[in-house]
């Protein structure tokens, strides 16, 4: 693996000797990154307040990236084990969309039981409602893709 030699692994990829397994983990330590860095966490400045609820969302989602992508990477290595990034990435989309969709409709019922039940399951920062939606999303997320990607890799007919 290149760490810090971009040019070389560009060069790498150039003559095809970068294996889908180095990809993969080249992909996943992205992934990783992404997660950390777009924490509330690594993003909020000194002065926010992080509550609980903010901290086990980090931790979630860091996971859930992390494991998804190794999970749709293992279903992919039993299909072809071809294509795995281009995969990943273009089939992520679609099912990112359906994701959104669901969490759009479950907000809006939140927001119905807000008005006519005087709940409060929206509140400043990361509540328990909004921590078990990112779960269930994460959930969703990572099952269609690896659907997805099993179809894709040819497991499913």
């Amino acid at each position: 693996m290149q760490i810090f030699n971009d040019t070389k692994l560009a060069l790498r990829f150039r003559s095809d000797s970068v294996s889908e397994r180095e990809k993969f983990f080249y992909f996943l330590i992205y992934t990783a990154l992404i997660s950390i860095l777009t924490s509330t966490w690594a993003s909020s400045n000194l002065l926010e307040t992080i509550n609980k609820w903010d901290i086990y969302a980090d931790i979630l989602i860091i996971l859930s990236n992390i494991l998804g992508t190794i999970l749709i990477y293992h279903t992919n290595s039993k299909g072809d084990n071809r294509d795995f990034i281009s995969r990943s990435l273009c089939l992520s989309f679609p099912v990112a969309v359906k994701a959104l969709l669901l969490i759009i409709l479950f907000y809006l019922l939140a927001l119905l039981s807000d008005v006519f039940a005087g709940t409060a399951l929206i509140e400043d920062g990361t509540s328990a409602f909004e921590f078990s939606m990112m779960a269930l999303l994460m959930l969703f997320f990572y099952f269609r893709l690896n659907r997805a990607i099993r179809l894709a890799s040819t497991l499913d007919h």
